[in-house]
């Protein structure tokens, strides 16, 4: 279907998808809301990727969501950095919505055991333990997730 026909049954209250998405869309309250592959809730109007959404609003191979594979969906609230790393300081790991789900930053504070004498920041991942040596993209993002 193309768009200006599965906007009817956004109208009232269906989520709609392409075939090829494991994500819908879906209004909710006053906004267009769309549910991503990756577990982010993204209202319309705060995409970043604006031709992105654009093309898929134009594309023809519009379905209702019940007609495709449903996926099962983590909500995850994110955090900006700073608020990620007060958490760190406290026990939790955090890590970036984007990355491998192994993939986290925790906390170490030295004992008298250690041959560190101040806390540091490391990245746990499948591959062992490293120090971690942060980006500005990084310090900058919002989208922290907290892991236990």
């Amino acid at each position: 279907m193309k768009f200006v026909e599965i906007l009817e049954f956004l109208k009232r209250g269906k989520k709609v998808c392409r075939p090829h998405w494991s994500g819908y869309w879906v209004i909710e309250g006053n906004g267009l809301i769309m549910y991503c592959k990756d577990g982010q809730v993204i209202a319309l109007k705060d995409t970043d990727d604006v031709l992105y959404t654009l093309e898929n609003i134009v594309a023809e191979d519009w379905t209702l969501h019940e007609d495709a594979v449903t996926p099962t969906y983590k909500f995850i609230k994110t955090n900006t950095f700073s608020e990620a790393l007060r958490q760190c300081k406290n026990g939790k790991g955090m890590r970036l919505s984007q990355w491998a789900e192994d993939v986290v930053i925790r906390c170490q504070r030295p004992d008298e055991q250690s041959k560190m004498t101040a806390p540091y920041l490391y990245v746990e991942s499948r591959f062992g333990k490293v120090p971690w040596k942060e980006t500005m993209i990084e310090l900058f993002a919002d989208n922290w997730e907290l892991v236990d």
